[in-house]
């Protein structure tokens, strides 16, 4: 599952709540709804202004990042998990970088929704950080062990 930072990105209300929803979803207060076991969830970075708006050029940014955490994992072996990175200020974090090799197409696939498509969006896709390159963070795992299961009784299926 992938979804919003705590942040939304753009600090949308609906962005926000998703993000809490979701928490709720594989945190410790869920009780009836919980993601199955397994289900992996995984946050985009919301950036400072400065980051969201110079498009391409935060691929650099998060390069260097990058390397800051290998450097910093591997003098710090204790905060290696299995599997991937922990980001070193939360301390449990896998990240994921995941760059568009071909953001022409984000363009033309917004081109496709053209009430929504109103000219400081297409600025958006242009300079936003987001066509280029997003940052997602692991938030957590699903606990259920049979999800349908709970499902099915909850709704008498």
């Amino acid at each position: 599952v992938v979804t919003f930072d705590d942040s939304g990105v753009s600090g949308h209300p609906n962005h926000v709540a998703l993000s809490r929803a979701v928490d709720f979803l594989v945190g410790p207060q869920s009780k009836e709804f919980v993601m199955p076991r397994g289900v992996k969830v995984w946050k985009l970075e919301s950036t400072n202004m400065f980051r969201k708006y110079i498009g391409p050029l935060d691929i650099l940014f998060c390069i260097a990042t990058s390397m800051w955490l290998w450097i910093y994992v591997n003098c710090n072996r204790k905060d290696l998990s299995a599997g991937g990175w922990r980001h070193s200020l939360s301390g449990n974090n896998r990240f994921l970088l995941c760059l568009n090799d071909r953001p022409v197409l984000t363009y033309q696939a917004m081109m496709a929704h053209a009430s929504q498509f109103v000219w400081y969006r297409r600025l958006f896709v242009i300079f936003s950080r987001y066509t280029y390159v997003n940052t997602l963070w692991e938030a957590g795992e699903g606990r259920h062990v049979d999800s349908n299961h709970a499902i099915n009784e909850e709704w008498n299926l």
